[in-house]
């Protein structure tokens, strides 16, 4: 994931047609994180036969989504927002009519409202950052190594700004919608992934402590 994370797009458009699983896969996920316009691509990936790749690619399709329609709108908006795309499908299947449907949904959704993806590119750079932020711990993405990198809710000094809180909880509660709409879907070992990177990477905001709640529920 980590080699992935460092990829440019051309290197990300390779890397969703390669042989291996793993690769594909780190390649969908990253897509969606980096907000990198490959749409087309990742459609055509819902039809992967591994159903972790294809619903890393439908994730991605879904950040895209709230990342062109809905970027600054209040957490109920976006969480709304997130539950119309999740019903764009596919649910985990090799069903090739399932899927065939599911994407020409994606297609059909994306021609009505943001076809050539403008407000993702023109946002690229600004959340690059808080994407080298989830890099573990003393492991920075290749290409960024040497370069510091923040916590995008780490407190300064005097502590967090409002505008930055704001974006934190808007931020945490889009990803939680995500994981809540997979762990729904029987893909809990990746729901509760999902659920620990929000609680490392949001703490005190109210989507963390949800996320931890569902953590300790899938424990049982």
């Amino acid at each position: 994931m980590q080699r992935v994370a460092g990829y440019d797009e051309p290197s990300l458009k390779a890397a969703l047609k390669s042989d291996e699983n793993s690769v594909r896969f780190a390649a969908a996920y990253v897509a969606g994180e980096k907000k990198t316009p490959l749409v087309k691509e990742l459609i055509d990936l819902l039809a992967d036969r591994n159903l972790v790749v294809q619903q890393a690619a439908r994730r991605s399709l879904i950040l895209l989504g709230c990342h062109a329609t809905v970027p600054d709108a209040p957490c109920r908006q976006v969480a709304s927002q997130v539950e119309r795309l999740i019903k764009l499908g596919p649910k985990p299947t090799v069903n090739k009519k399932a899927v065939s449907t599911a994407a020409q949904r994606w297609k059909d959704w994306w021609a009505k409202n943001d076809p050539d993806m403008l407000s993702i590119q023109a946002s690229t750079k600004t959340d690059d950052a808080e994407f080298q932020a989830q890099a573990p711990a003393g492991k920075a993405p290749r290409g960024e190594r040497g370069r510091q990198t923040t916590n995008p809710v780490a407190k300064t000094p005097g502590g967090p700004s409002q505008g930055e809180a704001e974006r934190a909880e808007q931020t945490a509660a889009r990803r939680l919608e995500l994981a809540k709409g997979v762990a729904e879907e029987g893909l809990e070992d990746k729901a509760r992934e999902w659920y620990a990177e929000i609680v490392r990477l949001y703490p005190g905001t109210r989507a963390a402590d949800e996320a931890r709640r569902l953590l300790e529920k899938l424990k049982k």
